[in-house]
């Protein structure tokens, strides 16, 4: 898993949203890259929607995410699990995972598990 501060984005080909009133996920897709944009709260009401997401994006050609966390609100142990699984499914196909714009509560929450440690820079 990547943190990265900013990221410039590529021009979008397709794009598509779903989730539910928490927890909304844009998709937006290039023929390189897949960047998922979520707003709302990850939780355990609403996790379900991104457990799915890895193996779908890598069935699709996409094992190189970007997981844009700017309106992310809240996240949850729940959350934080469905990214460990997000990040390990496409380390496994041979991809990554890319967290952007991080809020700083997210941040915090990062560095205070330990989850930073799975991160380069």
């Amino acid at each position: 898993m990547i943190i990265r501060r900013g990221w410039l984005h590529s021009p979008v080909t397709d794009t598509g949203e779903w989730g539910s009133s928490d927890l909304r996920m844009t998709i937006s897709k290039d023929t390189v890259r897949c960047e998922v944009r979520l707003r709302g709260t990850l939780d355990v009401t609403t996790s379900h929607h991104l457990r799915a997401a890895p193996d779908e994006l890598i069935r699709a050609g996409y094992p190189e995410v970007v997981l844009d966390l700017a309106e992310l609100d809240f996240i949850a142990a729940t959350g934080l699990e469905v990214l460990i699984h997000f990040h390990n499914a496409l380390q496994t196909a041979g991809g990554g995972l890319t967290l952007t714009n991080l809020p700083r509560i997210v941040e915090r929450v990062l560095v205070v598990t330990e989850l930073e440690r799975l991160t380069v820079e």
